[in-house]
């Protein structure tokens, strides 16, 4: 085959992208070195017809939060009711209509500006971009992709819908969406697992750390590397979740600095507090501390503060033992023994590859943790959804067969 497929996972933070090429399957690296692309589209203030993405996007998000939109794959197939309380509840610096009245298309519009983009536009952008970085990089067109969901976009016909016709107005020809825990599955199997591993194991238990929240499901495996899921899917606190625990730190330690409990931050200050946050999240799954340190925050007022990796264990705590908790339920709805040795337990996603994440849930959960995939762990998504789709694209196998399948 020479055609090239390109695995996308649509996740809520960044997206990340897998080429599979001559038979090989490479991940992709964007202009910055990064292997994600930041979901985030700020409207250039010089420009107001121009829009810049990724981490460019997202820089100018920190001085310009007025006019930036990011966490775009939440508000896919959302009703207007759950979007409305996710601007609320992450205090985003915009608003959604799922269905605008003027054209009958879902859109974003910004607190301080008259200005609209719609939701399909928005992501049409992120994956035109996405599109045209792997056609420079293998130097010729690409025309099929694979897009690996969140479950709510997956599992809904609109959903699916909306993000195909992006898909397809980005320049590609051929698409098809699989469920992100699906790709991943396959990423996991094809990546990391040997044959002689997943014989050996008779179950597996993935727990998918993402932005919007974190997935543990069990798969039973059978002799010819196949995985079928025999539990449901259960839902803990993501990546945001962590954000926000920590972003609710700051600003009741710069109230304390300002000696001020009811001095409240608006949308830019938030939106500033929230990029630094993310920051510190990185820095301290390795670093003994954090220096916060944004001028002028708010009231005139600037921040500063050490955030020391004891204080930010105990905002983790909460966050593990819920974590923990789904874990363990998903293993005794498997009908297995949480200290049998018949499992291995993967941690994907982003947020595993934090050191400090993966020590406390062993140190809580009390068994011992796969690190087969610790340099693998946030592009397993991808990877996996580029594998799926040259079965998809070949048609070597019925849709149904190939969704679980050691490529």
């Amino acid at each position: 085959m020479s055609d090239a497929v390109l695995g996308i996972d649509l996740g809520t933070s960044y997206i990340r992208c897998a080429i599979w090429d001559r038979g090989t399957v490479r991940m992709l690296t964007f202009g910055d070195g990064e292997t994600k692309l930041p979901a985030y589209i700020t409207i250039n203030p010089d420009d107001n017809k121009e829009c810049i993405i990724g981490a460019a996007g997202k820089d100018l998000s920190t001085s310009h939060p007025e006019s930036c939109l990011f966490q775009l794959i939440h508000f896919v197939g959302c009703a207007q009711e759950q979007a409305d309380e996710a601007v609320r509840g992450y205090h985003l610096p915009f608003q959604f209509e799922a269905v605008s009245t003027s054209n009958d298309v879902a859109r974003f519009s910004f607190n301080f500006s008259s200005q609209h983009l719609s939701l399909r536009s928005t992501l049409c952008r992120l994956l035109r971009e996405s599109r045209e970085q792997a056609e420079h990089l293998i130097r010729r067109p690409i025309q099929s992709c694979v897009l690996a969901a969140p479950l709510h976009v997956a599992h809904s016909r609109e959903g699916i819908a909306a993000v195909e016709e992006a898909a397809m107005r980005a320049g590609f020809t051929t698409v098809s969406t699989v469920p992100a825990f699906e790709a991943i599955l396959a990423g996991c199997l094809s990546q990391s697992l040997t044959p002689g591993v997943i014989k050996a194991v008779a179950h597996l238990v993935v727990v998918d750390f993402g932005a919007e929240s974190t997935r543990v499901r069990v798969f039973k495996m059978d002799s010819e590397g196949r995985a079928s899921g025999i539990t449901q899917v259960r839902l803990g606190p993501g990546g945001l979740s962590l954000d926000l625990a920590l972003m609710q730190y700051c600003v009741s330690t710069f109230q304390k600095q300002a000696s001020s409990s009811t001095m409240e931050l608006d949308a830019g200050a938030i939106h500033r507090l929230r990029i630094e946050c993310e920051e510190a999240k990185i820095k301290l799954s390795t670093a003994q501390s954090f220096q916060f340190h944004l001028p002028m925050l708010s009231h005139g007022r600037d921040f500063v503060h050490r955030l020391s990796m004891a204080v930010f264990t105990e905002i983790c705590g909460p966050f593990v033992q819920t974590i923990d908790k789904r874990i363990y339920e998903s293993i005794l709805a498997a009908d297995l023994r949480p200290d049998g040795d018949n499992f291995r337990i993967l941690l994907v996603g982003g947020g595993a590859r934090m050191p400090l994440l993966r020590q406390l849930i062993r140190w809580s959960n009390g068994h011992t943790l796969d690190n087969s995939l610790a340099g693998f762990a946030d592009t397993a998504c991808a990877y996996g959804a580029a594998c799926l789709g040259v079965g998809e694209v070949l048609r070597e196998k019925p849709k149904k067969e190939r969704s679980c399948v050691l490529c």
